[in-house]
């Protein structure tokens, strides 16, 4: 549905930025835009201190800018003229508002507008909405009223139906804080001696991809469906440089993975001493997973959301597109490692075939090492002190019987392939993705959730083929694709997976709380939540691989008060 909003009186075409090449350097950190409570909640060490909330208005310019690297170089849409977008930090308490201008050129495929991955905030009106489009030369104030937040680190970026994919893989996101109070006496003295990084997560693909929706040219001109006709004009004329010699992976058929839009930088570090890693994975249609060599990796949190007890070690860390990972990254001994990307054939039960909606083994970025001279604490000696989890909110719902759930809160959602007969939507347009083997349709909803009661959903996976219909199936591509189930507005908890399905927990434990969750085709994970009154109105859900999403797999819901 497209908006009636303002009319921008001036437009800005191609905006020429040229990104300072700033690959196999030093890191740079995104820039920053808080609000008067969190510089001022950042900047405190009085444990008994009180902050004023207020109103944060930012401005998201939606230009044309031209990307360069190393590697490639392109024309691409950006917000402000910055990949990634400004790192935005708030308190809870605060408001946010964001005007999003639309500067694009005339074309359906420069429709934007704005979601807020992981705020816990209203998916209508003026907040959280997507089903609203701001066309070229338009503009929306979005409104976020910040109560209550239980997840502290959000993922925004684009979300116009049929163009997700699109303008996600064209490098549009960046990152929300709701800031905490680091010297609160509930708050871990050695979690706030770490130095926090911010890490947002790209890929670019150039050529003769896997997916076809991850090369570079077809998600700048929006070229959609299986006969790879574009079915929307577009006046953003790409201009792609390629530089093959500059690839660590020397192969231009895969996705390249970029960190803060830079390529293969450097992270500085000292022995024993800790840094905490907010990654963001950005990419759009490709599940990273991390290992690091050498050093060791603390899982703290996931979406935004601490973990219940200590930091556990991980050694890889796997990120589904759009989820959020905290990490204590420690390193012993002095030197220079890679953090990498790893798509390793051992993980196939729990994410597909290698390469196949999997980010391809590459080096990510150089973490170099050297000596802590002033022999500080050592952090890395006792993990075993207790992360801030929120037991007010995060309410185990694992100790309700499930015969005390109305059969009307229980649902069973099936993110549905069909390579055989596929869906047809209301236009007659075939689609191969579906939710419960019906395509996306704007004005269909099946279920209804009344506020405060608890929902308990089955989340699985099918996909109809000739190979997958054999008995016994054939042990096709099919039976091995991985789909990230999103829910929009609020966390849900897992409360059950298929039996012998991710048994070292790499993917995610049972009864954490997230908002994004991997399983693999023929799996199934049960969740629940407890809709809050905010939510009241429609909500979408999807399939977190965006061309999926764009070609179908997706479903509203609504939630109605008592």
């Amino acid at each position: 549905m497209r908006a009636s909003v303002v009319a921008i009186s001036t437009l800005a075409s191609i905006l020429h930025t040229n990104f300072a090449l700033n690959d196999f350097q030093a890191l740079i950190q995104p820039k920053i835009i808080a609000s008067e409570c969190a510089l001022a909640m950042e900047a405190n060490r009085d444990p008994e201190a009180q902050f004023k909330k207020g109103t944060l208005v930012v401005d998201l310019n939606v230009t044309a800018g031209r990307f360069e690297s190393a590697y490639i170089s392109f024309n691409t849409r950006t917000y402000n003229g910055q990949i990634p977008g400004k790192t935005i930090k708030v308190c809870e308490g605060d408001t946010l508002v964001v005007n999003l201008w639309n500067h694009l050129g005339e074309g359906s495929s420069n429709l934007t507008n704005l979601h807020v991955h992981g705020m816990e905030v209203s998916s209508m009106g003026q907040s959280d909405n997507v089903f609203v489009a701001v066309e070229p030369r338009q503009f929306r104030r979005y409104e976020y009223a910040i109560e209550q937040s239980i997840t502290d680190h959000i993922y925004y970026h684009p979300h116009v139906h049929l163009l997700v994919s699109s303008q996600i893989s064209g490098l549009m996101g960046g990152n929300i804080f709701i800031v905490e109070n680091k010297y609160h006496p509930s708050y871990p003295r050695q979690l706030r001696e770490m130095e926090e990084v911010v890490l947002l997560l790209q890929g670019v693909c150039y050529q003769n991809c896997t997916n076809n929706r991850d090369n570079i040219f077809n998600a700048i001109i929006s070229r959609y469906g299986v006969s790879e006709q574009s079915l929307l004009p577009n006046e953003l004329n790409p201009n792609i440089k390629i530089r093959p010699e500059n690839s660590m992976i020397q192969d231009t058929k895969q996705v390249h993975i970029f960190v803060n839009g830079q390529y293969g930088p450097e992270l500085h570090m000292s022995t024993n001493k800790c840094k905490r890693l907010r990654w963001t994975n950005a990419l759009a249609n490709n599940v990273v997973e991390l290992v690091m060599p050498g050093c060791m990796m603390y899982a703290m949190g996931v979406d935004g959301i601490y973990r219940k007890g200590s930091p556990v070690q991980k050694a890889v860390n796997i990120i589904s597109p759009g989820g959020r990972s905290d990490i204590a990254l420690c390193c012993e001994k002095a030197g220079t490692y890679w953090m990498s990307s790893d798509s390793s054939s051992s993980r196939l039960g729990q994410l597909g075939f290698v390469n196949d909606h999997r980010a391809a083994t590459q080096k990510v970025m150089k973490i170099i090492v050297s000596e802590n001279a002033t022999q500080e604490v050592n952090l890395i000696a006792d993990f075993t002190w207790k992360l801030p989890y929120d037991t007010q909110h995060l309410v185990d719902l694992r100790t309700i019987p499930a015969s005390s759930i109305p059969p009307a809160n229980m649902y069973s959602y099936e993110l549905s392939m069909d390579i055989k007969n596929m869906f047809v939507d209301a236009k007659g347009v075939k689609f191969a993705f579906g939710v419960n083997q019906k395509t996306y349709d704007d004005n269909y909803i099946n279920h209804t959730m009344v506020v405060g009661q608890v929902q308990q959903w089955q989340i699985s996976t099918k996909t109809v083929s000739d190979a997958c219909d054999a008995n016994p199936p054939s042990t096709t591509r099919c039976r091995e694709m991985v789909h990230p189930f999103h829910l929009h507005g609020f966390p849900f908890q897992i409360v059950s997976k298929s039996e012998n399905f991710d048994p070292d927990d790499l993917l995610h434990e049972i009864g954490e709380y997230r908002d994004t969750v991997l399983l693999r085709s023929g799996l199934k994970i049960l969740i629940r939540f407890i809709p809050p009154a905010y939510a009241v109105g429609e909500i979408l859900t999807h399939c977190h691989i965006a061309s999926h999403s764009d070609n179908g797999m997706a479903q509203k819901v609504r939630v109605i008060r008592a």
